[in-house]
Order: C-alpha cells, then sequence, then structure tokens
C-alpha cells in the first residue's frame, strides 16, 4: 500500500528511476525474512559482534544524521571494495524496496536517509548488510559464511 513517504521517495527518485538506475520493487518482507533468517536481531536491528568484519558508529547529532548515514554509506562502499545491485528497505514509514548498484544508492542518500525510520540496506547477492537506525546507531557487517553456504 502506498503511502506518503512511499509517494515522497517515489517523486525525488523519479530521474534515476525513469533513467533504469534504480527501481522499485513493492514487496519487502521478503528482504525482511531474509534478514531475519542470517542475522541475528535484537532491537530491529542486528546484533553486530555476532558478523564478521562488523564497523559500528553512532550520529551522536541528530541534525546532521542524514549526513553522518551517507558519510558512513560512502566509507563502507570504499573500505570493504562493496559493487553490484543492493536493496533499501526501511522497517515503518515506507513499503517498498529500491533496488539498484551501490554507486547509484549513492547518488541519493537524501531521498532515502531523510525518511523517519530505522534502514536497511543489503547486497543483492546477501553478501553484506547495513543499518541506520532512527536513534543514530550505524552498523555494517558481512554475512556469516556457513549462513550463506548452508542457509
Amino acid at each position: 500500500m502506498s503511502n506518503y513517504f512511499d509517494q515522497e521517495l517515489l517523486q525525488d527518485l523519479r530521474q534515476p528511476l525513469a533513467s533504469g538506475q534504480l527501481r522499485i520493487e513493492p514487496q519487502v518482507d521478503a528482504y525482511f525474512d531474509l534478514m531475519k533468517g542470517w542475522f541475528e536481531i535484537r532491537n530491529l536491528r542486528p546484533h553486530w559482534p555476532s558478523l564478521p568484519f562488523a564497523v559500528t558508529e553512532v550520529a551522536l547529532d541528530r541534525q546532521q544524521q542524514t549526513q553522518a548515514f551517507s558519510d558512513f554509506f560512502a566509507r563502507m562502499v570504499q573500505q570493504f571494495r562493496l559493487a553490484g545491485d543492493a536493496v533499501y528497505v526501511g522497517d515503518s514509514a515506507t513499503s517498498l524496496a529500491v533496488v539498484g548498484d551501490v554507486s547509484a544508492l549513492l547518488e541519493v542518500p537524501e531521498c532515502l536517509f531523510s525518511i523517519p525510520q530505522h534502514h536497511y540496506l543489503l547486497a543483492a547477492d546477501h553478501g553484506w548488510f547495513m543499518c541506520f537506525t532512527f536513534e543514530g546507531d550505524m552498523g555494517f557487517g558481512f554475512v556469516p559464511a556457513y549462513k550463506t553456504t548452508y542457509g
């Protein structure tokens, strides 16, 4: 079901959607099921110590939170050489998924991270995961190998 935030997001992303850089998937439940199956989730966020090479930070200044999330996302992409498609989903205000190459998602962080909700980025191949919470927590980690190998 489309809501105010979905409509605003679609409007903000109209150019990269029209060009094919990004696409929308209306069903987000499958992504949440994947996250719940592959990550130990506590209080709507992963238990970062259980993920290989986990990196966590906190955005202390609420006024700069969107910028802090954007900077963290860009740093993780650079530090871990993340590439390929990724999926963005939010946990409450939006009801759709945004899918596209990491480089295309890096171009629109304000559109995504300014929405008041928890934000999740999951590699399309399910190899890594990022989370930005409404409270300012930021985290990144790789899926444990045994989860991807043995499901």
